[in-house]
Order: structure tokens, then C-alpha cells, then sequence
């Protein structure tokens, strides 16, 4: 007997198991911060912080993760990386991304004696998967209104974007883990056709098959996030031959069984409707008609007493 689906599973995460691996952390940065940047870190992996930065009223749309990165030059570095989960661009990300920075900035101090000079490079990078375009500044300077002398004063402070759409279809040589994890996210907000669908779902499939905890959840994220119909959902599990996994084979199996349930459970209702329709109708106008004495002779009653029988 298959077993009960498993809980949703949230952007926040699938995304936190995306890139609390070591190794997949450290290509995401190596591919998504500029070179410039990157050809400043040393080859040891980043170290996850532990602890979120984001507003308790915002953890339902944002996911972050900090990482500490050694540099070539001794020092070291932190990127932090959110995940905006919103399917439309939230204006106020420079303000929230500054307020952020400051509390790592702040936590960073109180561990060095409330020292506030040499503090560390904080690198903010935003990851968005929505559906509508990015049109949010990408500096605090730009948010600010008057003449630009007086934005120079905000001008310290700037965000990288990757907005997930511009992921590519096709898998990827390398790091492809990392490109599974990110197309599955990317198109959470976005409709595809059946067959694009099918091929890049085979495509996530195939490069996460040498992960299967992290191909589990991936499944379960596409089940509860994506618009896929469930039986491409079922194709494309066979086209990337999961057959010999008996847990993986479930979760595609479920989802078409859900489907089939949820197909069947509509077209019996709307018979039923139609079927019912004149008789319904028929019953509610009935119970309008007395509904409305029934309240029109409380209210006279109360207005004026006792009501003649006429």
C-alpha cells in the first residue's frame, strides 16, 4: 500500500538544503559572484553561520543563509545569501538587505570586544524566482530622494541579483546538483508547456541521482510548488529511469494518483451539480422566500408588538 504524502516541503526548505552543503555552496558562489570577487577567496569551502538575520514578519517570504569565506589576502569575508520567494519583487529589499547587514555587523562586534573598527566585507547576494520582472533598485543610493550629493550619503551600500528565470534548460557539465537544485526553484512561479516540462524535469532528475536525499526533496518541492501535470511528473521519473528506486518511484506514483483523484473528485462533482442544479435552485428559492418573512416578521414585531393575524 503506497504511503501518505510527506508534510509540503517550503522554498525556505529546499532552498537551506541546496546550499548547507559545503561543496554545492561553494560553486553557487564561485558561479554567481563576480570574478573580480571571487578571485579574491582562498579554495577553502565556506563556513555556514549558523542563525537567520531576516524579519520574523518576512521569514514566510525570504530564506537567508550566511556564509563566512576565507580570503587569498588572510582576512576573511561574508556573503549573504537570500532567497526572495515572493512571486512579484518586493520594493523595500535595499532597506530590509541594509538592516541586515548591520545585524551581522553588529553580532560580529559584540564577539570583538564592541570593537567597530576592521569590520569584514559583507557580499549581499539575492537569488529571486519569481514571475515578474526585477525592477527594484539595486542600491540604497537609488532609493533615496534629492540632489545626488545628498544620495552619496547612502551610497555605500549595494546588492547583487540573479534572478533564477535566466537559469538555463539544459543540464549543465558541471556542478549540475547545484543547476538541478536552482531550475527546480526557478520555475516554481513559471508555467512551462508539457514537453519542456517533461524534458527539464528528466533533466533535474538525472543530475540528482547521485544525490538521493537531496533528489527526495526536490521531488517532494516540485510536487507541492510546481503546476507540472502528474503524469509528465510520472514520464519523466521513468525517463530518468528511477524505476530501481522504490521510494522515488512512490513519490511520482502518489502525485499521478493524486491527480487521478483530484480529475475523478471534479468531474463528479460538476455532474452532480448539473444533475442537482433545477432542484437546488428550486429549494434556495424557497428558503430565500421564507428566510425573508421569517426575518421581516421579527422585525415588525419588534417595531410595532403584536402582529394581527391579517
Amino acid at each position: 500500500m503506497p504511503k501518505q504524502f510527506n508534510p509540503p516541503v517550503t522554498h525556505d526548505a529546499f532552498f537551506k538544503a541546496l546550499v548547507s552543503n559545503p561543496q554545492r555552496a561553494a560553486a553557487l558562489l564561485r558561479q554567481f559572484l563576480p570574478s573580480n570577487i571571487a578571485g579574491l577567496l582562498a579554495d577553502a569551502p565556506p563556513r555556514l553561520i549558523d542563525g537567520s538575520y531576516t524579519d520574523e514578519a518576512l521569514q514566510g517570504s525570504q530564506t537567508d543563509r550566511l556564509f563566512e569565506v576565507a580570503l587569498k589576502s588572510g582576512g576573511v569575508a561574508y556573503v549573504y545569501v537570500v532567497l526572495e520567494h515572493k512571486s512579484a519583487p518586493d520594493p523595500l529589499t535595499p532597506l530590509q538587505l541594509a538592516g541586515y547587514v548591520v545585524s551581522i555587523w553588529k553580532r560580529w562586534v559584540r564577539g570583538k570586544g564592541n570593537r567597530a573598527d576592521a569590520l569584514p566585507p559583507i557580499i549581499p547576494l539575492v537569488f529571486y524566482h519569481g514571475s515578474r520582472p526585477w525592477a527594484v533598485p539595486l542600491s540604497l543610493a537609488e532609493t533615496v530622494a534629492g540632489d545626488e550629493a545628498l544620495a552619496d550619503f547612502a551610497n555605500g551600500f549595494h546588492y547583487l541579483l540573479h534572478d533564477l528565470g535566466d537559469i538555463p534548460l539544459q543540464k549543465p557539465r558541471a556542478d549540475e546538483a547545484l543547476w538541478a537544485g536552482l531550475a527546480a526553484l526557478a520555475y516554481a512561479f513559471r508555467q512551462l508547456e508539457d514537453e519542456a516540462a517533461k524534458s527539464l524535469l528528466t533533466a533535474i532528475f538525472e543530475a540528482l541521482k547521485a544525490e538521493p536525499q537531496l533528489l527526495r526533496q526536490a521531488m517532494w518541492y516540485i510536487v507541492n510548488k510546481w503546476g507540472a501535470d502528474p503524469a509528465v511528473f510520472e514520464q519523466a521519473a521513468q525517463a530518468a529511469r528511477l524505476e530501481g528506486d522504490e521510494s522515488m518511484l512512490t513519490i511520482a506514483q502518489q502525485y499521478e494518483a493524486k491527480g487521478m483523484a483530484e480529475g475523478v473528485a471534479k468531474g463528479m462533482a460538476e455532474g452532480v451539480a448539473k444533475g442537482m442544479a433545477e432542484g437546488v435552485a428550486k429549494g434556495m428559492a424557497e428558503g430565500v422566500a421564507k428566510g425573508m418573512t421569517e426575518t421581516l416578521t421579527r422585525l415588525l414585531r419588534r417595531r410595532f408588538g403584536a402582529l394581527p393575524p391579517a
